[in-house]
């Protein structure tokens, strides 16, 4: 595993709040390219978040953190009465406990990220 110089996304952002474009840009490209393979790969991140994203010294983000990830046969978790995550990033349909993390969980809590 690469050392993270930089800190998580969210203390990165905090230390440096006036990034250009092209470095935004950059780290979205980054973990967007980190989640899809995440996914390609037939696994639920369910735990992504600012702070599990990590970026090196070289100003690459990282994905981190993968204890709660789940290789699947199917595409969600079951439906479970668990919410995993940190609240704010988790997706409101897994609130209503009727369907279990999927891939769609992992991209909302990405647009959250965003935001």
């Amino acid at each position: 595993m690469k050392y993270a110089h930089k800190g998580n996304l969210s203390q990165y952002l905090s230390k440096n709040p006036k990034l250009s474009w092209k470095v935004k840009f950059g780290l979205i490209l980054d973990i967007a390219t980190g989640l899809a393979d995440i996914h390609r790969a037939g696994l639920i991140h369910a735990d992504f978040h600012s702070g599990n994203i990590l970026v090196s010294a070289g100003g690459k983000a990282l994905i981190s953190d993968l204890g709660l990830s789940k290789k699947l046969n199917s595409s969600t978790y079951p439906a479970t009465t668990e919410i995993y995550g940190v609240i704010p990033y988790v997706a409101p349909e897994l609130f209503r406990r009727k369907t279990g993390y999927s891939q769609a969980a992992d991209i909302y809590s990405f647009g959250i990220v965003l935001w």
